[in-house]
């Protein structure tokens, strides 16, 4: 990684910018939760596992909180409302608990019960969509002795000039990245990140590992450029900068491991860099992991990855044709199996390996107005239920099915487009 470059991957413009150093940091009296955990009470311990929350922000608190407090610290949940429709459970869930540990990257904490969080041998799991509204953690520490170097962001916009919205992960987050502050006279140069939370007031923190000069930018129109290290790629470097995604990351067992919101096609190029040969990142139009298309089977299978070793590229096009005078323009699939030779006529297609996964590309403008499916029969009448990932709108960037090799997938299978008129072409996996 040394030999990397630094490249920019991201910028924004605004005002309301202020730099702090060594100072106060009010993520302690102003962090806010914007997702809920499980929670688990056994006797005189609790749990709250977010090992399934996605947003940075959240992740970032807890990482920060929760890596900085003393053992023994007191925390307090306002109660919420907790209501099991089917099994008729209604009641509220909080307290009082010591902090005693984290693991999971501090994706769960685990406390002490001094007060409330009733146990019950009958029911001890509260499951998170049960919750009303995110629970909230009130510490008995202020954070006075703990210095911190931040920007803070006092005119957020819900547009991409925010930070939440940069995709920023930070040293908190296991990322290297780096800020430079245009304008800026006493903290110049690129700065590390440490990571990006958004507090109670929407304010927003970048914190940086560097130590920072105060510095008050407020009024002034202020560039911040983002850089991750890495080997560039032209062909992603030109990628649209505000095209907003899902970087997910998978382990050698084709199991979802992570995944980060916000996130355009370069900074997920060069991260994925630096999770070495056990790890796998991939891009996915999706700007929130919650918002993943997939088949059932898929779903239910582990997440597995989204690796590919055949790719077809499909098109549509008008051929006009003449015949005893008569000139007619019928609509006809065309592919382009290598991306870069004249693309040609096709109705059926075998694959050279009936061994790996198969991704149809169907992001061609031409696509656009046409429906496409897979069915497992010659008639037309069975679509395919299982065995594939969907994702985007046919037409447009990103667009493609992912047919998943393995026993459910039938050996031949009929990809129907179906717009002004119907065209089918048979695939043989």
């Amino acid at each position: 990684m040394s030999s990397f470059t630094l490249n920019q991957v991201r910028s924004i413009t605004n005002t309301g910018m202020v730099l702090k150093g060594s100072t106060y940091d009010p993520c302690y009296s102003k962090g806010w939760m914007n997702t809920i955990p499980n929670i688990s009470i056994n006797g005189n311990t609790c749990y709250f596992d977010y090992s399934d929350t996605y947003d940075t922000s959240d992740r970032t608190l807890l990482t920060k909180i929760f890596s900085t407090i003393s053992v023994g610290t007191s925390v307090y949940v306002e109660p919420i409302d907790y209501y099991d429709e089917l099994k008729n459970i209604r009641t509220a869930v909080g307290g009082t608990f010591t902090y005693s540990s984290s693991f999971n990257s501090n994706k769960v904490i685990v406390g002490s019960v001094v007060s409330g969080f009733t146990f019950s041998t009958s029911y001890n799991f509260y499951d998170k969509i049960n919750f009303v509204k995110p629970i909230q953690f009130t510490l008995g520490y202020t954070g006075g002795a703990t210095a911190a170097n931040y920007i803070i962001y006092s005119l957020p916009n819900k547009n991409n000039t925010s930070f939440s919205n940069s995709g920023i992960l930070g040293s908190a987050l296991n990322f290297e990245e780096y800020v430079e502050v245009s304008g800026s006279t006493l903290n110049s140069g690129r700065l590390r990140c440490y990571g990006v939370i958004k507090l109670k007031d929407s304010q927003e923190l970048l914190y940086t590992v560097n130590t920072l000069t105060n510095e008050d930018l407020f009024t002034a129109k202020t560039t911040l450029k983002y850089f991750i290290r890495g080997s560039s790629n032209i062909s992603v470097q030109e990628k649209p900068e505000g095209s907003l995604g899902a970087f997910t990351v998978y382990d050698q067992n084709l199991l979802k491991q992570d995944c980060y919101d916000n996130q355009n096609e370069y900074q997920t190029f060069l991260r994925s860099q630096s999770l070495g040969n056990t790890y796998y990142g991939y891009w996915l139009p999706c700007q929130s992991c919650g918002n993943f298309v997939e088949s059932a089977s898929y779903a239910n299978n582990g997440n597995r990855t989204l690796f590919y070793a055949n790719s077809i590229y499909f098109s549509i096009a008008q051929l006009a044709t003449t015949v005893n005078n008569v000139t007619t323009s019928p609509f006809a699939v065309y592919t382009n199996r290598s991306y870069t030779a004249q693309s040609s006529l096709i109705s059926a297609v075998t694959l050279a390996s009936s061994s790996s996964n198969v991704k149809l590309d169907i992001s061609h403008p031409s696509l656009q107005g046409w429906s496409v499916d897979i069915f497992t029969d010659p008639d037309l009448t069975q679509k395919l239920s299982t065995s594939f990932y969907r994702s985007g709108t046919p037409g447009f960037d990103q667009s493609y099915i992912l047919l998943l090799y393995g026993q459910y997938l039938p050996k031949t299978v009929y990809c129907v487009f179906d717009g002004p008129t119907k065209l089918t072409v048979t695939l043989s996996v």
